[in-house]
C-alpha cells in the first residue's frame, strides 16, 4: 500500500479509523476531489477501504493480493473522478471499480490450482441456501460460529472463479443478478447458471462438515 499511503499521507491501510458520511457531506468530499483535494480523497479511503478490501478479499483469498487491489482501485478512482456523477452513491460505482481491479489481478496472477469437479449432471436441482442461520447460535457459541464461518469461506474459495466471483457478489456484497450480469458483462442466465452449480458444489463440499452444526 505504499504508493497510496504516500498520495494520502497515511500511515497503515488498518490503523485510521472509519469515519461517517451523510449524503450530502459525500457529495462535498466528491467535488472537492473533482478540484484535486487530496485530503478530501483521504476521507473517501477512510470511509470505504475497509468495504472494499472485504471486496477484495473475497476474490484473491489472500490479505497483501486483497490490499494491493485496493491500493489500485483507489488510485484508479482518484484517476477518473471526474467521470463520476455526483447524483448517485459513490460505493456502488467504486465497488465496480474494486472487482474489475480484482478480476485484473486474478487474470494477471493466473494462479494454478485444482478446480472442483463440476457435477456432470445437467439436472441440476433447484438452488440450494447452504447458508446457516447464525441468528439462532447462543452467543455463548462464538467458537462455532467462527468454525462454521471459516468452513464456508474455504468452501467458497474452492469454487471455480466464476462461481465463486458470482456467488461473492449475490451472497456477500446483497448485488441483483441484472448487476452482476452487467459488471460481468454476461448474461443473466450465466450468473444463475454459476449461482446455481456454486450452490450445489458447497453443498457437496458442505455436506460432511455441516453435519455437527
Amino acid at each position: 500500500m505504499a504508493i497510496l499511503e504516500k498520495i494520502l499521507e497515511i500511515n497503515t491501510f488498518t490503523n485510521s479509523q472509519p469515519c461517517s458520511l451523510e449524503g450530502s457531506d459525500e457529495s462535498i468530499l466528491i467535488h472537492r476531489c473533482k478540484n484535486g483535494d487530496h485530503s478530501a480523497f483521504n476521507q473517501l479511503f477512510k470511509q470505504y477501504r475497509n468495504q472494499a478490501f472485504e471486496v477484495a478479499y473475497r476474490f484473491t483469498r489472500n490479505g497483501e493480493d486483497a490490499e494491493d487491489v485496493v491500493q489500485s482501485a483507489f488510485i484508479r478512482a482518484f484517476k477518473y473522478i471526474q467521470r463520476f456523477d455526483t447524483r448517485y452513491p459513490f460505493y456502488p460505482w467504486f465497488r465496480t471499480i474494486v472487482i474489475n481491479e480484482s478480476q485484473t489481478f486474478l487474470e494477471k496472477k493466473k494462479r494454478k490450482r485444482v478446480e472442483p469437479l463440476e457435477n456432470p449432471n445437467p439436472e441440476i436441482p433447484g438452488p440450494i441456501d447452504i447458508t446457516p442461520d447464525l441468528s439462532v447460535v447462543a452467543p455463548d457459541e462464538r467458537v462455532h460460529r467462527n468454525q462454521l464461518k471459516s468452513l464456508i469461506d474455504n468452501a467458497v474459495a474452492q469454487l471455480p472463479t466464476q462461481q465463486r466471483i458470482c456467488f461473492t457478489l449475490f451472497e456477500m456484497q446483497d448485488m441483483k443478478v441484472r448487476e452482476i450480469a452487467a459488471q460481468l458483462n454476461c448474461t443473466e442466465g450465466t450468473v444463475k447458471t454459476h449461482l446455481h452449480r456454486a450452490r450445489f458444489a458447497l453443498r457437496v463440499l458442505l455436506k460432511d462438515n455441516l453435519k455437527d452444526y
